[in-house]
């Protein structure tokens, strides 16, 4: 049986509608088991009832068997009208409830205890995983009648028995265990289909995954690689636009021509900078870590020197603590982070104080590196501190900055899988902690 068209209905057998959308398949296969359950069932009960009429006439037992069939048609109607777990529980605790009676009053040999397998296998396929309390309920109390009534022997009414007719015991035996049989045969029918459409449909659920996953990872690259290109493409006539500032600048003209060419040159910068952080990002998404033995005394130096044209960097103290070990890491995403974080740290002191200082610690442990960034410049308030790694945000409106310095330094320590930590008191300064785990693997191997 297929799955049609998503937002069509499709009427079964017994003339229930349902929506054929993947969601509803299995409630759909199910409702239709248990309809095909009550038929069987309403056709046995009503066999037995009529053999049970013949035999015995209007008596106890035929009454009892009648009553199965009725309670087979009450669920029936119930099923149709959209009372699905109303129906399932009356239909289960009834039959459970006659089935014991008649345990109690017919011999054993007519083996009416049989029904309780049925009963069982009907309860654990009929609930789904929202109904497990009634699937459990519903399983348990025809095995417990079951043990009860047939392996304890206990009686309810004593050594009273109403049904003695060989034949009727002979002809009962036959339709007990062929409606047994039959009904767990649906039963077992029904989850081996289950399982395989289930099968069916995970694959085609992984399939379409992975073919999605690799026209996303195209386009991802394709995108990475546009960006990569306009970003460098972009450059080219902007250092060209600079070198012409500075050629300008150089020349003997007016003030105003001179204010003019300084805010060129001071927009044109702040332009490359933004265009090396985009060209950064995408290079950090584009590209594998690259691990090689790096001492990182001597690259924090050398970050700080690139940064010493900094405006107001000149009047900042710089201390470094970290040993010369050389260790295994990703230098060019490792000098992001350092540039970014110093950077800021410079660019946001308050240069009408006295004392200002920048301080990078390095610690090693063997299995990961910590560097440490800590100033004593504006801080951070609280409310923005969840914030700040966000792309573009800004928290304050004299940040010259595009918004993606701090967006950058997470998305590189995410791909070196490490994190990083930033505690910070407005107006006192701020600390940066990134952890990176260490290459396990020896220095002296190639």
């Amino acid at each position: 049986m297929g799955l049609q068209d998503n937002g069509k209905k499709a009427m079964d057998f017994f003339g229930i509608r349902y929506p054929t959308d993947r969601d509803a398949f299995f409630t759909r296969r199910n409702d239709i088991l248990y309809a095909r359950i009550l038929l069987s069932s309403g056709i046995v009960a009503l066999l037995n009832a009529a053999k049970d009429l013949i035999n015995q006439g209007l008596a106890p037992i035929p009454i009892m068997t009648s009553a199965a069939a009725l309670v087979v048609v009450v669920a029936f109607v119930l099923m149709k009208t959209g009372r699905q777990w109303q129906s399932k529980f009356l239909f289960l605790i009834l039959l459970n409830a006659i089935i014991a009676f008649l345990c109690n009053v017919v011999p054993k040999e007519r083996q009416g205890f049989v029904y309780f397998f049925a009963l069982i296998t009907i309860a654990y396929v009929i609930f789904d995983d929202s109904q497990r309390y009634l699937r459990l309920f519903f399983t348990v109390l025809p095995a417990f009648l079951l043990i009860l009534l047939v392996f304890v022997d206990f009686k309810l009414f004593g050594d009273v028995q109403l049904s003695r007719s060989t034949v009727s015991q002979q002809n009962s035996v036959v339709i007990n265990l062929v409606a047994t049989m039959v009904i767990v045969a649906l039963c077992i029918d029904f989850m081996v289909k289950t399982n395989r459409v289930s099968e069916r449909m995970l694959l085609k659920m992984a399939e379409d995954i992975q073919r999605k996953n690799e026209d996303l990872e195209k386009i991802n690259g394709e995108l990475d690689r546009f960006v990569y290109r306009t970003s460098h493409d972009l450059r080219a006539p902007l250092l060209s636009i600079q070198g012409l500032v500075n050629v300008a600048l150089k020349e003997p003209q007016n003030d105003q021509s001179t204010t003019y060419f300084s805010m060129i040159g001071e927009r044109s910068q702040k332009l490359d900078e933004f265009i090396q952080e985009i060209i950064e990002y995408s290079r950090n998404a584009r590209t594998e870590l690259v691990l090689e033995e790096i001492d990182l005394h001597a690259l924090i130096e050398e970050v700080i020197a690139n940064l010493k044209y900094m405006a107001g960097a000149d009047i900042i103290r710089f201390d470094v603590e970290a040993s010369s070990s050389p260790v295994f890491l990703d230098r060019n995403r490792v000098k992001i982070v350092l540039s970014n974080l110093i950077s800021n740290a410079i660019k946001y002191h308050n240069f009408r104080r006295e004392g200002l200082w920048v301080k990078v610690i390095v610690v090693q442990d063997g299995k990961q590196c910590r560097l440490e960034i800590a100033d004593n410049g504006a801080g951070i308030r609280k409310e923005y501190e969840d914030k700040i790694f966000d792309m573009f945000f800004r928290g304050t409106e004299k940040s010259s900055g595009s918004g993606l310095g701090l967006y950058i330094v997470k998305e590189v320590i995410k791909k070196m899988n490490g994190n990083i930590v930033l505690t910070s008191e407005f107006g006192k300064g701020s600390n940066f902690v990134v952890t990176l785990p260490l290459n396990q693997r020896t220095l002296h191997e190639g």
